[in-house]
């Protein structure tokens, strides 16, 4: 395993209070106390190396446990990591894995033994080699609640398609997708209202946020990008489904 190079004081519990935690343990050295640290931290912790071999090189007492593998399984099966994340959010981890860290937390499920799903946090840091090539990705792991549990939750989940409305970002087959603050408002109107037809004056009312509601077009332009943006086929959208005459409706 790679090392680890730096400790801070244990009666601080979590990986943000180590300073340079992530960094630390993308050192040359492996102090036992920092190492017992990092174990007793309630979030996970792990590195991932891509060279000489790809797999797991470090995961903490926390990640282990929660998932419920113990460490010589994920130090023997290399491809134990990607498999106890939700098939809808593999690509997003392993482009973490393959590109480094983007400096943007990102949301994935995590699919414990057992077939539990739970929902974390996952912060990166790069470790590159001497002429600044990626070698390997070290990631705290924060446990959260499901942001799907309440109506204004800041993320929806619809299948293959993540909404992330404080990120402005949508997720589409493991694909970012920028949102425009006026898309997100369109698509926070046509969720919380899943299943029911929106009139096109609700959107626009919602576009403009006052009793002036523009035109219809404007309406009917907003909801195009959002396909565009979100659907496999835009003109044959799985979601955002129109009723002729009426409006449009959002599917799950």
């Amino acid at each position: 395993m790679h090392a680890m190079t730096s400790a801070a004081s244990p009666s601080r519990r979590s990986l943000g209070s180590v300073p340079d935690g992530r960094q630390a343990l993308a050192g040359a050295g492996e102090p036992a106390h920092l190492r017992e640290l990092l174990d007793a931290l309630p979030d996970g912790v792990l590195r991932f190396s891509k060279v000489p071999h790809r797999g797991i090189d470090f995961v903490n007492r926390t990640f282990a446990r929660r998932t419920g593998f113990t460490r010589e399984e994920y130090f023997e099966d290399p491809k134990l990591l990607l498999g106890v994340v939700h098939p809808d959010d593999r690509k997003i981890v392993e482009e973490l894995f393959d590109r480094g860290p983007d400096g943007d937390p990102l949301l994935v499920r995590l699919i414990a033994r057992g077939g539990r799903v739970e929902w974390v946090e996952l912060r990166g840091a790069p470790v590159a080699d001497a002429v600044g090539e990626l070698t390997a990705v070290v990631v705290e792991v924060r446990w959260i609640p499901s942001p799907e549990a309440s109506k204004r939750a800041p993320t929806r989940v619809f299948g293959r398609l993540r909404i992330e409305f404080d990120r402005a970002r949508a997720v589409v087959d493991g694909k970012q997708v920028h949102l425009t603050p006026s898309e997100l408002r369109v698509l926070a109107l046509l969720t919380e209202r899943l299943g029911q037809i929106v009139t096109r004056k609700e959107i626009m009312r919602t576009l403009w946020e006052s009793a002036h509601v523009g035109t219809a077009a404007a309406a009917e332009s907003h909801i195009s990008a959002l396909r565009r943006k979100i659907e496999r086929n835009p003109r044959q959208p799985e979601h955002i489904e129109t009723v002729r005459g009426r409006g449009y409706r959002f599917v799950g």
